[in-house]
């Protein structure tokens, strides 16, 4: 699928629909998602083209010949796909938590190790962070 790339005529509709520009103004009755620039039947229309890639998808799928059906299925694929990003996010966010957690105990592991081998030399406080779980303690030389 493109990355809504924008077409900015019918001609260019029609030529990425592989169609004529007459049967895309036809199509635009039962929801082709096209929109005009200006107010009118007669007003440039843009498009992108994931949003036509959807309405094809879903109109040959269901075998759509109204606009409201055609509105209802393409609302219908985006919040699927909207879902899935969102499932995929809340993954990587878990995972990037973890890897968080893990870092600070290795830099905690770290600072406790300098502080050992430093003597007195290295005094850091040190303090509790509320989400980590971490306990801390302080080493008094």
């Amino acid at each position: 699928m493109a990355s809504n790339n924008l077409l900015n005529s019918w001609k260019e509709i029609a030529t990425y629909l592989n169609r004529g520009v007459r049967t895309v103004q036809r199509w635009e009755k039962i929801g082709l998602p096209v929109r005009r620039v200006h107010d009118g039947p007669r007003a440039p229309v843009v498009a992108l083209t994931d949003d036509l890639d959807r309405w094809i998808r879903a109109t040959r799928m269901a075998g759509v010949q109204n606009r409201q059906d055609a509105h209802r299925l393409i609302i219908h694929e985006a919040l699927a796909e909207s879902l899935q990003q969102s499932r995929a996010l809340r993954s990587q966010i878990a995972s990037l938590r973890e890897s968080e957690r893990e870092a600070v105990k290795r830099l905690l592991g770290n600072i406790a190790s300098l502080q050992s081998n430093c003597g007195g030399f290295l005094d850091v406080p040190t303090t509790r962070r509320p989400d980590s779980g971490i306990p801390l303690s302080r080493k008094s030389a």
